[in-house]
């Protein structure tokens, strides 16, 4: 069996510790740069950079995923699992 098709028939659920989307005022660049030391340039860049990922994202696959709750969390990795693994994002507490 190849990897695609094991990936497709498992669940995945990835646990998660906030809400934010990947992109926006509350986003993973304006929320988490910040808090990482990044300066307000630094943040108008890595905003732009997510909002590209996600116009590919979403020219590939048809998800829009900038708004998706979660998807913000450690950079944008919630998106990844979301988009490349077909996994669910659920706060943390309802997975433990």
């Amino acid at each position: 069996m190849n990897a695609i098709r094991v990936w497709r028939i498992c669940h995945i659920e990835v646990a998660c510790d906030v809400d934010n989307p990947l992109v926006g005022a509350r986003g993973a660049a304006a929320v988490f740069g910040p808090q990482k030391g990044a300066t307000p340039e630094m943040v108008e860049e890595l905003e732009q950079g997510l909002q590209n990922y996600a116009r590919v994202l979403q020219q590939q696959t048809e998800i829009n995923v900038c708004q998706m709750a979660g998807g913000g969390a450690a950079g944008g990795m919630g998106i990844a699992a979301a988009v490349f693994l077909n996994a669910d994002i659920k706060p943390g507490i309802e997975i433990v």
